[in-house]
C-alpha cells in the first residue's frame, strides 16, 4: 500500500512568498494547500486534518494566537510554524510541537524546521508518538550573538565547542534580547513579557537582575557584547546578532 503525502495547510498573506513555499514543498513530494486570506486559511484548518500548519500570524490580527492554539487542540500531533516579521515578538517560545521563523528567512530555514517530516510519516499515519523526531525537525531557530550560537527552542548556548544548557527563562531573556540587538528594551516590557508582572513588583525585578546577570557571565568570551544597564529604564543588548 502507497503512503499518503504529508499534508500542509500553508497560509501566507505575501502571495509571491507562498508560492515560492508551496512549489518548493511540492517538489519535496508534499500536498500543500494555499491560502492568502485569514479566513479561508481558517476554515481550511476547521474543516480538513493537516500534519503541518504553515501560517503568517499577521493575517489574523487579534483572535490570530487563539485560532491558533486550537488547531493545536485539534491537532496535537501537528507542527505549526508561525511566520512573522521581526518587530512582532511572540511569548510562545515553550508551546509544543511549534517553531516560529522571523521574516525574511531563507526557503532552507523553513525546509530545516520540517525536513524530517518523512522520516516521522509512518508513526504520524499510525497515530503514534513521534515527539523525538519531531524535535529534531522543528527546533531549528538559531541565532549567531556574535560567536555564541544560539539555539532557541533546544535552549542551547554554545560557543566553539562548549554547550551551555539555559533554563526557560534565561532562553526566554535571550530571546528578547536578541530579537532587539542594539535597542533599547524596557525593564517594564521584560518583566511583562517574560515574568508576567509589572514593574512594582519588587521580586520579579530582582530576578530579572540575577539573569541578566547570568546572561553576562555566559556571553562574556565574546568582547564585542555588551548589556548595558541603563539605570531605573532598561537595558541595551550590543552584539552583532543573525538568524541562521
Amino acid at each position: 500500500m502507497i503512503d499518503p503525502k504529508l499534508r500542509v495547510l500553508l497560509c501566507d498573506k505575501n502571495e509571491d512568498l507562498s508560492f515560492m513555499i508551496g512549489e518548493y514543498l511540492k517538489r519535496g513530494d508534499l500536498e500543500v494547500d494555499q491560502f492568502n486570506d485569514s479566513k479561508a486559511g481558517y476554515e481550511a484548518s476547521q474543516n480538513n486534518t493537516y500534519n503541518i500548519y504553515i501560517f503568517d500570524v499577521t493575517l489574523f490580527e487579534k483572535n490570530g494566537l487563539e485560532m491558533i492554539d486550537k488547531v493545536h487542540a485539534a491537532n496535537p500531533e501537528a507542527v505549526v510554524v508561525l511566520l512573522k516579521p521581526r518587530s512582532i515578538v511572540l511569548d510562545r517560545l515553550y508551546v509544543e510541537n511549534e517553531i516560529i521563523l522571523s521574516k525574511p528567512f531563507g526557503i532552507h530555514d523553513l525546509v530545516s524546521a520540517i525536513g524530517t517530516k518523512k522520516r516521522s510519516k509512518t508513526n504520524l499515519l499510525k497515530g503514534g508518538s513521534v515527539k523525538s523526531e519531531r524535535l529534531n525537525a522543528i527546533n531549528t531557530t538559531t541565532y549567531m550573538i556574535g560567536n555564541y550560537k544560539f539555539e532557541v527552542q533546544r535552549y542551547k548556548l554554545t560557543l566553539n565547542d562548549q554547550t551551555r544548557e539555559l533554563t526557560t527563562k534565561e532562553a526566554a531573556l535571550l530571546l528578547l534580547i536578541a530579537e532587539n540587538p542594539n535597542c533599547f528594551v524596557e525593564r517594564d516590557f521584560i518583566l511583562e513579557k517574560i515574568w508576567k508582572t509589572s514593574n512594582a513588583d519588587y521580586g520579579a525585578k530582582r530576578s530579572m537582575d540575577v539573569y541578566l546577570c547570568k546572561l553576562r557571565q555566559y556571553l562574556k568570551d565574546d568582547p564585542s557584547i555588551y548589556i548595558i544597564n541603563i539605570h531605573g529604564k532598561g537595558y541595551k543588548f550590543i552584539a552583532p546578532v543573525e538568524l541562521v
